[in-house]
């Protein structure tokens, strides 16, 4: 994942102008409605490009936070059935285990999603192009400039949320403060506690407002070869005057997404309900293992579900703002975007 000098890999042969199912962006720029029209059609036309991208960083992190659950309580079930220490229990949760557990995770989220949103950028943008490409060689232009997007999506956060971390630091710094002063804990959260709240309100409108300013620079960084700091450039430059569709488009998407997994989420349950009634009014009793086979399957259809909705939800999102993105160069630059020439840098 490092920037060398060897030579730039050539674009893949099947990148190289094939024309895709779905077909190249129709010109002219796009109202909100087009946009979303225009999303809804790649992501059903390029389904297990865009999903297929996004389903990989879902399964490792979850893969990540299940052993990091693992982890966690594996002491405590050895102790069963008896209680666990209260020893070990607060273990867990003293700074000294937090406090790098949450750094690591902090680390292993941004090289996951700096190699992601690259790849889903390329993946997306030429997919909205009329290109087509398979998942292995956006991952592969991706992991060719990984040190670019690691560093990119650093400043990123660093643009949109330094100054709601330095809040809560301050926070707890101060907290601390007025605790080992003498001044009691009651009375410095009676003073703290509203001016943390407006401060981390403010920090975190400023977040969002920013993190829209942000939301064109991957795919400026992978489509115009960009550095990390000319892509944050780039992004600003696209999304003047393009915010509240941006913002309208990313909430419609979701909102869509969400109300989709609610519906499936109750069809489920009443499947769920209806079997459990015939089972019980058949005197139908599972007894191990068929039992434990049967609830492990439910859990693999579980997580299965959890992957396939988080991938969607990547794979909307990010089509979406690829498809911004190419709507925002014709309207700034008057020019449609082309697709990435043989040998390009990516």
């Amino acid at each position: 994942m490092s920037e060398s000098n060897a030579p730039v890999p050539q674009l893949p042969a099947a990148a190289q102008f094939v024309p895709s199912a779905v077909g190249p962006s129709p010109s002219g720029s796009k109202t909100i409605g087009s946009i979303l029209d225009r999303t809804f059609q790649l992501t059903r036309g390029h389904f297990k490009l865009l999903v297929g991208t996004a389903a990989i960083p879902s399964a490792i992190l979850l893969v990540v936070v299940l052993l990091m659950e693992g982890a966690f309580w594996f002491p405590m079930i050895r102790q069963w059935p008896k209680q666990p220490p209260p020893e070990i229990v607060f273990h867990y949760f003293a700074p000294a285990f937090m406090i790098p557990v949450i750094v690591a995770m902090s680390l292993v989220n941004l090289a996951i999603f700096s190699i992601y949103m690259a790849a889903a950028s390329f993946a997306s943008t030429q997919a909205d192009l009329g290109v087509k490409i398979t998942i292995g060689e956006a991952y592969r232009l991706a992991w060719w400039r990984g040190s670019r997007y690691l560093w990119l999506l650093t400043l990123c956060y660093l643009y949109a949320f330094l100054p709601l971390l330095l809040i809560e630091l301050s926070f707890f710094a101060v907290a601390s403060l007025f605790i080992h002063s003498g001044a009691g804990v009651d009375s410095a959260l009676f003073l703290l506690i509203p001016l943390a709240v407006l401060l981390v309100v403010a920090a975190m409108v400023y977040g969002v407002l920013m993190a829209l300013r942000l939301s064109l620079a991957f795919p400026a960084c992978v489509q115009e070869n960009l550095t990390a700091y000319a892509a944050i450039k780039r992004s600003f430059q696209l999304t003047r005057g393009a915010k509240g569709r941006i913002f309208l488009v990313i909430l419609v998407i979701y909102a869509l997404l969400y109300a989709g997994i609610l519906v499936v989420e109750i069809a489920a349950a009443f499947l769920a309900a209806i079997g459990v009634f015939a089972a019980m009014a058949l005197h139908v009793h599972l007894s191990p293992p068929w039992s434990y086979i049967g609830l492990g399957l439910l859990a693999v259809c579980g997580l299965a579900a959890l992957i396939l909705f988080v991938s969607l939800t990547y794979a909307a999102m990010m089509t979406g703002l690829a498809v911004i993105y190419n709507d925002q160069r014709l309207r700034k630059d008057g020019l449609p975007p082309a697709p990435l020439p043989a040998g390009a840098a990516v």
